[in-house]
């Protein structure tokens, strides 16, 4: 029923080999939808895989190899400074109850940290004797900002509780399910939820404005044959949204979709690939895109990202097509987390602890860069500029360290000291300011820019 309800379901075929998958071909299907004019989101048979130029067109119509490691100093040598050049003292609070989760708002300005006992706190970090508290419902587990005023808070049992960072207000959002993903898009105006228990995407339209008048409500639904496990927004005019709903088996193969959440009904306009693709797969977003939503990418890229068969190969998306580019080093312990940094660059984070730095375009391995301990959670600047990865604490260590990569190519600029961050830990990363949690301390330590 789903396809059914779409203009043209275009599969991409992808052939095995080495752990290293080839476009193979597409095939038109589908039937056409009242008010989709047939050729819109099709393309012929005939044409090569990588040339869907046309498709894109009618898309937007209808809207209307392993390099040699860095010379690093030993982890032991690099760490032993308390306090990294250019870097302040770390500073650290106490919280009521062990946080699960820790974002800044858009100016750095403020932490928002999601306890285990359902509440959020909010930090004022010039401040920090100012505090308040939200109430959540539903004992979420992880935060998501949606553009620079709205805060989800994820895998909440029951309604989705959405924060207007403006007012602390909470709207109570039925998605149909637990929401594990979401995306802002409209200048604020729309949300797209994803609940991977119903298999279900749901559409609220609002005003965008601070308070209760901003009146979100339900405006369509997507049911989808397997769980939609991530959402992201490729960037452009218009915004458009990408699903990534892996299969079961590399028999079953999952989607990676491209829909227009303007058009309806919601699910009407959208191209559909067939890909093999990981559980884990990880969508990568672009550097420099501002967080105002609908604003635009500042470098006019009009692709995403994915990575995609345990970090050995990335997925490039566009509107028209899906190209693959085999990665030149793939971990050896296993993916994660990833990054896009400025000036081509991705870094893959490694669970043997080490960060694999490769070139975007083509994928060519540039460095391995030992870490010395497994990581633990990794955050990059807003502009891409850096990448923070804390290597957690434990048992026999009485710190927590932040490595830091920045440059061109990314090397490791500085190791910083961040209190005992045990357990599970999150880090965020402002434009000047970083703040680790720790759940076995009950804390968020906050280390500025001198």
């Amino acid at each position: 029923m789903l396809f059914a309800a779409s203009c043209a379901l275009l599969t991409v075929g992808f052939a095995a080999g080495l752990g290293i998958a080839s476009l193979a071909g597409l095939q038109e299907g589908g039937p056409t939808v009242k008010g989709c004019p047939p050729g819109d989101l099709t393309a012929s048979a005939a044409a090569p895989a990588v040339s869907m130029a046309a498709s894109a067109a009618t898309l937007s119509a209808a809207s209307s190899g392993s390099g040699a490691p860095l010379g690093l100093p030993p982890p032991e040598a690099s760490s032993s400074p308390s306090v990294a050049a250019g870097w302040g003292e770390p500073h650290t609070l106490s919280l009521a109850s062990a946080p699960r989760d820790v974002v800044f708002t858009e100016d750095g300005a403020r932490a928002v940290v999601l306890g285990d006992d359902g509440a959020l706190t909010i930090l004022a970090v010039d401040a920090p004797a100012q505090r308040q508290t939200v109430a959540l419902q539903g004992h979420p587990r992880r935060l998501r900002l949606v553009g620079p005023h709205h805060l989800l808070a994820l895998d909440a049992e029951g309604a989705l509780p959405l924060v207007d960072l403006r007012t602390l207000g909470v709207t109570l959002l039925d998605a149909g399910g637990p929401v594990s993903e979401g995306v802002m898009l409209g200048q604020g105006r729309m949300l797209l939820v994803a609940s991977a228990q119903a298999r279900r995407i749901r559409r609220f339209i609002g005003t965008g404005d601070a308070g209760e008048a901003s009146g979100w409500r339900a405006a369509g639904d997507l049911l989808l044959p397997r769980a939609p496990l991530r959402l992201g927004v490729l960037p452009g005019n218009p915004e458009l949204v990408l699903v990534l709903a892996p299969g079961g088996s590399p028999a079953d193969p999952g989607t990676l979709e491209i829909l227009d959440p303007r058009i309806e009904p919601l699910g009407v306009s959208r191209l559909a690939f067939s890909l093999v693709l990981d559980p884990a797969a990880l969508l990568l977003s672009s550097p420099g895109i501002p967080a105002s939503p609908g604003a635009g990418p500042v470098s006019g890229s009009t692709e995403s990202l994915v990575l995609d068969r345990g970090g050995a190969q990335l997925l490039r998306v566009t509107p028209a097509t899906v190209a693959i580019t085999p990665l030149g080093a793939a971990p050896r312990g296993g993916v994660v987390g990833a990054a896009r940094l400025r000036g081509g660059h991705l870094v893959v984070l490694d669970a043997a602890g080490e960060a694999l730095v490769l070139a975007e375009a083509g994928g060519a391995s540039l460095a391995r860069i030992p870490l010395g301990r497994a990581p633990a959670a990794a955050a990059t600047t807003p502009e891409g500029e850096a990448l923070f990865i804390v290597l957690a604490g434990g048992p026999d260590t009485s710190d927590a360290e932040i490595a830091i990569l920045a440059g061109d190519p990314p090397a490791l600029a500085a190791r910083l000291r961040a209190g005992r961050a045990m357990g599970t830990t999150r880090v965020a990363a402002a434009a000047h300011r970083l703040a680790i949690s720790s759940a076995a301390e009950r804390s968020v330590t906050i280390i500025d820019r001198r």
